[in-house]
């Protein structure tokens, strides 16, 4: 898998090459912007950043932001192969150790069977979140070039807010001038986070403990293996099942939070010109009129709505 990864990788940064020739191309062409409708421009900007990170904000004439996207999804593409390499080898040697009848040698007798479950997990971590990080950044890349294409110059809109609120959770809210909710979405995500930290570090906390136990290696102690702290193998394994429940729960919840919050950023960046002031007003004011036919009196009520 890591061989078909690579390739990957390197078909990416051999075809960016020659992606960036109709760029630099283009730049010395007449600008055909005026000529064109506006959202199929945002659609043309959006897919050359999915092309080549960076050339839909060269196109939105923000060329500050094209190395700052080229950069960040290169470096976190480099990053993940290898994070994905060192993980393997730590992995690939906790499998050596578990088939006792293998010949292959294990390249780390050095390091004890917890310290290698201990690493293998921190590499895996790491691995996860530059490929993750790589992916969210890929997206906003798309996104900005989407955006940014529509936005006028000094307007507040709902495309900057969603952008804003995407990039960092509160900084949407900012935006619209809304300082009140920032308490409201930092303590949501911080509930959120911390739900995730403590249910993962139970998951692996019972989860190494029964890898320790049937490892089949003497050196190898589990904290839970005697004494008053004892827990049975299928009572580990239900309390890391269980554990790793909640974590993809407080994943879910936290993933909501941070949609919401996006959500909330468009919805009042819609509304930031309404006008929602106390200047809301009714009047009644009675009538008194004559009928210019028969002469006879008429009373009524005029109603008038200020807003």
């Amino acid at each position: 898998m890591n061989e078909h990864f690579n390739r990957l990788i390197f078909l990416f940064l051999f075809l960016s090459v020659f992606i960036w020739i109709p760029v630099l191309q283009a730049q010395n062409q007449k600008d055909l912007s005026d000529s064109l409708d506006l959202e199929q421009i945002s659609k043309q900007h959006s897919l050359h950043a999915a092309l080549l990170p960076g050339w839909g904000q060269w196109e939105n004439h923000q060329k500050w932001k094209t190395p700052v996207y080229a950069g960040i999804i290169t470096s976190g593409l480099s990053l993940s192969v290898i994070q994905r390499k060192t993980y393997q080898s730590y992995h690939d040697a906790q499998l050596l150790r578990l088939d006792k009848d293998s010949t292959t040698i294990d390249p780390f007798t050095q390091i004890t069977t917890a310290d290698l479950l201990r690493i293998s997990r921190k590499n895996k971590q790491l691995y996860h979140l530059a490929a993750y990080g790589t992916l969210f950044f890929y997206g906003m890349n798309i996104f900005d070039a989407y955006a940014f294409s529509k936005i006028k110059k000094n307007e507040h809109s709902p495309l900057k807010a969603g952008w804003y609120a995407a990039l960092m959770p509160g900084l949407g809210q900012i935006y619209n001038r809304k300082y009140w909710k920032l308490p409201i979405v930092y303590a949501a995500l911080g509930a959120g986070i911390a739900a995730i930290t403590i249910n993962t570090r139970n998951y692996y906390t019972y989860s190494d403990a029964y890898r320790l136990r049937t490892d089949n290696d003497p050196l190898s102690i589990d904290p839970f293996d005697s004494g008053l702290n004892y827990i049975s193998d299928g009572n580990l394994l239900i309390y890391a099942k269980t554990f790793k429940d909640y974590r993809d729960i407080s994943y879910l919840a936290t993933g909501a939070i941070y949609a919401l919050s996006i959500i909330d950023a468009l919805v009042d960046a819609h509304l930031y010109h309404f006008d929602i002031s106390d200047d809301l007003s009714l009047q009644a004011i009675p009538l008194f009129y004559q009928n210019n036919i028969n002469e006879q009196f008429f009373m009524g009520m005029h109603l008038s709505l200020i807003f």
